[in-house]
């Protein structure tokens, strides 16, 4: 049976990491573009310090693809924060969708911070 090697392991982090950048630009892309007036929607502060994050999350992305030491403690930085930022979404977000949202971008961080911190059995 094989087993998940570390390189490996930090590979599908980097590429979940994208994808929940990804994730974020395009559910919070339009809310960014019309500000404040929005009703139904995460405090702004919100909306743009999870943009920042992840613009901030594509550079660390790279270096854990690289396998770069400073992009694994990046990473596991920015999904903490992540993670931090979500979790008032579960219990206060208007909609059941951004609750929704809130929960998977949890749990994506969450598998993230797992996957970079792996260890090769021995």
């Amino acid at each position: 049976m094989n087993r998940l090697s570390r390189p490996t392991a930090r590979k599908i982090a980097a590429s979940l990491a994208i994808l929940s950048a990804l994730f974020t630009f395009w559910l919070f892309g339009p809310l960014l573009a019309q500000g404040e007036a929005v009703t139904e929607a995460p405090p702004y502060a919100v909306i743009l310090g999870g943009i920042m994050l992840n613009v901030i999350g594509f550079v660390a992305a790279y270096g854990l693809w690289q396998n770069q030491r400073w992009g694994v403690i990046l990473t596991i930085l920015i999904n903490a924060l992540g993670i931090l930022l979500a979790t008032p979404g579960l219990l206060f977000a208007p909609t059941l969708t951004l609750q929704l949202s809130a929960l998977a971008g949890i749990l994506f961080c969450g598998v993230i911070i797992f996957l970079c911190l792996w260890r090769e059995k021995r």
